[in-house]
């Protein structure tokens, strides 16, 4: 990041050759949509501006109007602009799915990896906004057009496993929504003349609370692997809500292949809207589903959780008029990573599914074990499981 001449860090934006920006005034006499799209140079020694603008395609570019005020309202990329702009509102859309262009490795002294996502720079969308009087221009001079970004973008560090213990395959990074009204991705609309770029998502139908980065790379064909000490780098580009967003509303989460997945709430005060808030994960977890509940966040919420279960999880043998629910033991169910069960140890009826008897008692066995010997057998359980974990 660069600090500039006010104080405020800010990360700057480097130009490449033919990107392309529309450019929209409501006070052009030329073309009649009152919209170009015009192609950058970048400048040689300082790609953060311009050295030439080019006008892209046949017909006129800009031209002044009648009124002394004309109002310039740009945007990039000019892809994203769809020509229904109206006095500088733009729409534009966030996906869900967001892909990564290539991988790019950099290996440190000590052998460690860093594997940074190359984002799709379409997504970074930048505008401008600058009002000038022609009565006070002299000699035709270029107008200036300073771009500013406008998503949200967050980086994320996912931090590879623990010391000594074996690398992990990530499959995917998704960011989702928890809690409040928090609109990630979809369509929406961006106001420009006020110079704020204030966003506000589209009541369409296409706006989500989630985003999803595949951790694939195409060229391999494989998923990326960490070791100890590598990292992945990506970034997700968020709809910039009007209002920051709050405390404990975003979580980030890192599914591996063939083992758990890894949560982070993020506990920052705020994600800065219109600005890259960087996030570092904690280390991985290896090992497979059995153990998935240390790989949460331990600040998570119940809310938040999904638990696996099992109904009528301790009746599985079915012997002596018991119904069977369940193939697998208690064990098998445990080490799959059940965490939650139903104790049911026997049921009186009047109804008998075994001879379809509807006038006769019969006392059916839904474990064959009383109460207490079920509770001491999960306990049992829940203590190896955290002897294994010390």
């Amino acid at each position: 990041p660069t600090q500039d001449a006010e104080g405020n860090w800010y990360f700057p934006v480097h130009w490449e050759q033919d990107d392309e920006i529309a450019v929209y005034c409501p006070q052009a006499s030329q073309p009649a949509s009152q919209l170009v799209n015009y192609k950058i140079t970048p400048d040689s020694k300082n790609p953060a501006t311009s050295s030439a603008v080019t006008k892209i395609g046949d017909g006129a570019g800009l031209q002044w109007g009648s009124s002394d005020e004309h109002r310039f309202y740009g945007f990039y990329p000019a892809s994203a602009v769809t020509g229904k702009e109206t006095d500088g509102r733009i729409e534009a859309n966030i996906p869900v799915e967001q892909k990564v262009v290539r991988w790019e490795s950099t290996t440190a002294t000590d052998g460690t990896i860093t594997y940074n996502g190359v984002p799709d720079t379409n997504l970074a969308y930048m505008f401008a906004y600058t009002s000038v009087k022609k009565s006070e221009l002299v000699n035709n001079p270029n107008i200036p057009l300073k771009f500013r970004p406008l998503v949200t973008i967050l980086e994320i560090i996912v931090n590879g496993p623990a010391e000594n213990s074996s690398p992990i395959q990530v499959s995917n990074i998704n960011v989702t929504g928890v809690s409040g009204n928090v609109a990630l991705a979809g369509n929406f609309e961006c106001l420009i003349s006020d110079q704020s770029g204030t966003c506000t998502p589209l009541e369409d139908g296409t706006v989500t609370n989630r985003i999803s980065i595949s951790c694939y790379d195409n060229d391999k064909k494989e998923f990326i692997t960490l070791k100890h000490g590598d990292k992945i780098n990506v970034k997700a580009f968020i709809i910039p809500n009007e209002v920051s967003i709050g405390t404990r509303q975003i979580s980030i989460t890192v599914s591996t292949v063939n083992g758990g997945a890894k949560t982070k709430t993020l506990q920052t005060d705020e994600i800065v809207a219109q600005k890259v808030n960087r996030v570092s994960l904690p280390a991985l977890t290896s090992g497979g589903t059995n153990y998935w509940l240390s790989n949460l966040d331990p600040n998570i919420y119940l809310s938040e959780l999904s638990l696996p279960g099992s109904k009528m999880s301790f009746s599985t043998t079915g012997n002596d008029g018991t119904e069977k629910f369940q193939t697998q033991s208690l064990e098998t169910q445990f080490m799959d990573g059940v965490r939650a069960f139903v104790v049911q140890t026997k049921t009186n009826t009047t109804y008998d599914k075994r001879n379809n008897v509807t006038d006769a008692t019969v006392n059916e066995k839904y474990t064959g074990s009383t109460l207490e010997s079920i509770l001491s057998k999960l306990k049992t359980l829940l203590d190896e499981a955290q002897s294994k974990n010390k």
